[in-house]
C-alpha cells in the first residue's frame, strides 16, 4: 500500500474509534439511569482492566487509556 492509502485507512479508523467512544459514553449514561447513585463498581472495573490488558497493547498505554475512558464514563454517569 502507498502512503496516501494508509493515511486514508488511519482516518477511517479514527472515525470508527471516536464513534465507538461516543457509543460507549452514551451506554454509560444509560447504565447510570439504571444504577442510580452507585456508579462505582471496583470488581467490574478490575475485570474490564484485565480484559483490556489481555489485548496485547503496551501495558502503560492500556492502563492510561483505560483510566481516561473510565473517568469520563464515571463523570457522565454522575451527571445523570
Amino acid at each position: 500500500m502507498d502512503l496516501e492509502t494508509l493515511r486514508k485507512k488511519i482516518n477511517r479508523l479514527d472515525v470508527q474509534l471516536l464513534q465507538t467512544l461516543k457509543d460507549r459514553f452514551k451506554t454509560a449514561e444509560e447504565i447510570a439511569t439504571l444504577k442510580g447513585e452507585h456508579v462505582y463498581d471496583p470488581k467490574r472495573e478490575h475485570e474490564l482492566l484485565q480484559q483490556w490488558l489481555s489485548q496485547g497493547l503496551d501495558e502503560n498505554f492500556t492502563r492510561a487509556l483505560f483510566h481516561m475512558i473510565l473517568n469520563e464514563s464515571r463523570s457522565l454517569m454522575i451527571k445523570k
